[in-house]
């Protein structure tokens, strides 16, 4: 896989460092007042849920229509910055027209009875502005095939921030009034860092000027985005809704509870995430040229590379959360919760199998066919969140968040199979979910028999040895495998050289 292997091999690197942060963060800080973390999450939720529709795909379409305008990639820069700014200006001048019967029908559905979306907003829109910029200058640096940059400044240093910020209101430093305008002030922040990345990378040069770009090209442009947008919308609210219904239907305190264990289900779509991030631009240059064969090379290998990772990280968290709850602080959460995080990691496992199939229909000439499948998904999901919250709770919320994933991505598998005749899936694949059965059920039936600490640890031990070795044995990944024989070879002659 080349450059992919390389930058996702260095972005799951800096993901990880977020991961052990968040890890840290999950066991001995956040769950000191899950109150105060739902909160800060609640605002997050809003604004990310808001920000699809003030950015309206600008950032898809930065990555999109690269390849048309590399040699002027400084006035693309600019043009699509400025294009940005008039589509949030755009955005503003609506909400404000139409915020009343907005927050009207969120109380008529029973959502947000108590106002709190509106309480919020004087600090939210900025916060929507400062997303859709940072989601902008992101895809930019994708565009230079750079990405663990600004995923360390996007998403690592804000877990260290909010960490930072939520010991500072439990010890009486802060008071909870400072949360959204501490994460309003963060995200500038983030914004100015790309910037200055950028600009040293010199990827960026404001006094280049603007794209001459004749009519035809930009209204393919604004349709494109326009139906980016649309789709970015309906995965919003396919998959961040049930944070906000959460806080608007139960409690802050039960957003930090499933923001707890919706964390540790986010760690196993690490692998598919730095894998989409650099397949991206490469998709869609392969597009460019309809190379068929690439695309269906990244999809196959993407699918199985990263559901190695992913089911790996299932198991060892799976088997592990007993375990957390006898080394976090606080109110046990993890092994009581444990079927919220089934049902929530199931939906993970079920989006890394599918691999890039969002990327290779967004980025095809067919990319509208995407639209539809996220609309109806994201009014489903809605409707499933209110429904089975109401009966279920928290469990209703992660059971209606694993019905969307499987959704999505089947219809999705589908109109792949149907138009471009590629498939993800291999006898390789088969043989992984075959042999994930078989450790979950071992492991099952051995940490039934045996209730302590001691056989916890080594029944995790147990199986991610036996996983990893079946890997590399039954052969299940080429690209694992080469990386398995050259750490080997390189740790012999790190040792042949110690014996000199």
């Amino acid at each position: 896989m080349g450059v992919i292997q390389r930058q996702s091999i260095k972005t799951s690197v800096v993901s990880l460092a977020g991961v052990v942060v968040a890890g840290f963060s999950t066991l001995f800080i956040y769950k000191l007042d899950e109150s105060i973390y739902g909160t800060a999450q609640f605002i997050y939720g809003v604004a990310a849920f808001l920000t699809p529709f003030a950015s309206f795909g600008i950032s898809a379409s930065v990555l999109k229509f690269f390849p048309h305008f590399k040699a002027e990639i400084h006035k693309y820069f600019n043009s699509s910055m400025l294009l940005l700014g008039v589509i949030m200006s755009l955005f503003l001048c609506v909400f404000m027209l139409f915020q009343d019967a907005f927050y009207g029908f969120l109380m008529t559905l029973g959502i947000d009875s108590t106002g709190l979306i509106q309480s919020y907003i004087i600090i939210v829109i900025p916060l929507v502005f400062a997303i859709s910029v940072n989601q902008v200058l992101i895809s930019h640096a994708a565009n230079q095939l750079r990405i663990a940059i600004p995923e360390l400044i996007n998403t690592v240093l804000y877990k260290v921030f909010l960490a930072v910020l939520i010991l500072s209101i439990y010890f009486g430093y802060a008071s909870e009034q400072i949360i959204a305008p501490a994460i309003l002030l963060f995200f500038i922040a983030v914004a100015i860092s790309l910037f200055v990345y950028l600009w040293s990378l010199r990827a960026i040069r404001l006094r280049a000027g603007l794209l001459e770009v004749g009519i035809v090209k930009f209204k393919e442009i604004m349709k494109y985005s326009g139906f980016s947008g649309l789709n970015i919308i309906g995965s919003t609210l396919a998959f961040r809704v049930d944070v906000i219904m959460i806080g608007s239907m139960l409690s802050m305190e039960a957003v930090g509870i499933y923001s707890i264990l919706m964390f540790l289900t986010n760690v196993i779509e690490i692998p598919r995430r730095s894998i989409s991030k650099i397949a991206s631009p490469i998709i869609s240059n392969a597009w460019e040229v309809s190379d068929v064969d690439e695309i269906e090379g990244i999809y196959k290998k993407s699918s199985i590379n990263i559901m190695i990772a992913a089911i790996g990280v299932f198991l060892v968290i799976w088997f592990s959360l007993p375990v957390l709850d006898w080394l976090a602080t606080g109110v046990d959460r993890f092994y009581v919760g444990r079927y919220v995080f089934l049902f929530l990691a199931l939906g993970k496992l079920i989006d890394s199998l599918m691999s890039v199939n969002s990327e290779v229909i967004i980025y095809s000439k067919y990319y509208k066919a995407n639209l539809y499948f996220v609309l109806f998904l994201g009014i489903s999901n809605v409707i499933l969140n209110y429904l089975l919250i109401k009966e279920y709770q928290l469990l209703g919320a992660a059971m209606a968040t694993s019905l969307s994933y499987l959704l999505f991505n089947l219809l999705k598998f589908i109109y792949i199979w149907l138009r471009f005749k590629i498939s993800p899936f291999t006898f390789r694949t088969a043989k992984l979910l075959g042999l994930a059965l078989f450790l979950f059920a071992v492991g099952q039936s051995a940490m039934s028999y045996f209730e302590s600490v001691v056989a916890y640890l080594l029944t995790i031990a147990l199986v991610s040895m036996i996983y990893a070795a079946s890997v590399y044995f039954l052969a299940i990944s080429d690209d694992a495998n080469q990386i398995v024989r050259k750490l080997l070879v390189r740790t012999q002659t790190i040792l042949h050289k110690k014996r000199l």
